[in-house]
């Protein structure tokens, strides 16, 4: 019997052992890799919502909307309007409903937004910030599963931001 070196079955268990931790071992990397990528899309979801709200400020100090009203705002509007700076080279495209009471404070925001993997469809900020739960009740989904409407809900007296 030669004892200098390992068996053909040896060598064989080796690298099935191997290769078996190297696949989970990378799963767990691209569960981790979606998980935080989910993170991202949320936040600038939350901060094309800020930015509606900003514009909207904006707007009702310069009386182009009235007090107690709709208004809905492009994302490529609020980028050209230097309102919504994306960090992350994304393209978001969709908009943001603003709906404001008689005092003209801001009572609701609803947002339609998607980019190349995600969308999001009827969004406000109390769904998006139930932790974990944007994504088990459908408010953030993969965008294969469905295409989300762009647009503002087209409600009567909504003024149009584009």
């Amino acid at each position: 019997m030669n004892n200098k070196g390992f068996s053909v079955v040896e060598s064989l268990i080796v690298t099935a052992i191997l290769i078996t931790v190297i696949l989970i071992c990378s799963l767990l990397v691209v569960n981790m890799l979606d998980k935080e990528h989910k993170k991202v899309f949320k936040t600038e979801v939350i901060r094309a919502m800020q930015a509606a709200s900003s514009a909207y400020q904006i707007d009702l100090v310069n009386n182009k909307v009235n007090k107690n009203s709709k208004v809905c705002y492009s994302i490529d509007w609020l980028k050209a309007n230097n309102l919504f700076i994306l960090e992350s080279k994304e393209e978001y495209k969709g908009s943001v409903l603003i709906e404001s009471n008689e005092d003209g404070q801001i009572i609701n925001y609803t947002a339609w937004i998607n980019n190349e993997d995600f969308y999001v469809k009827q969004a406000n900020l109390t769904n998006l910030n139930i932790k974990g739960k944007a994504y088990e009740s459908g408010i953030i989904s993969l965008k294969k599963e469905m295409e989300a409407s762009l647009n503002c809900e087209n409600e009567e007296g909504q003024v149009l931001r584009k």
